[in-house]
C-alpha cells in the first residue's frame, strides 16, 4: 500500500525495487498488483491502469515476472475472460 499510495516515490524506483528477483521484492510486486481491481475491465485498460503506479524496466526478465503476476490477477478478477467486457 506505501509503494501505490505515497505520491513523493518515483515511479522509476518503485517499477526497479519491485523489478528485483528476490523473494521480498517479488512477495511486494504481488501485494501492489493485488491492490487493483480489475474485474469487468478489458485486458489492456487493466494493464494500463497497473503500469500507472510505476515505470516498468525495460529489462526481459523483469517484463516477465510483472506480466507472469499481472495475468494471474487478471484471470483471478476476470475468471470468464475479457470478450464480455
Amino acid at each position: 500500500m506505501f509503494l501505490k499510495t505515497t505520491p513523493s516515490l518515483d515511479k522509476t524506483t518503485i517499477g526497479e525495487f519491485l523489478g528485483v528477483d528476490a523473494k521480498l521484492n517479488k512477495d511486494c510486486l504481488k501485494e501492489f498488483i493485488g491492490q487493483y481491481d480489475l474485474r469487468g475491465r478489458p485486458f489492456v485498460e487493466s494493464l494500463r491502469t497497473v503500469l500507472l503506479g510505476f515505470r516498468l524496466p525495460g529489462e526481459g526478465q523483469i517484463v516477465d515476472r510483472v506480466m507472469e503476476i499481472f495475468g494471474e490477477k487478471f484471470v483471478h478478477d476476470n475468471p470468464k475472460g475479457s470478450e464480455n467486457i
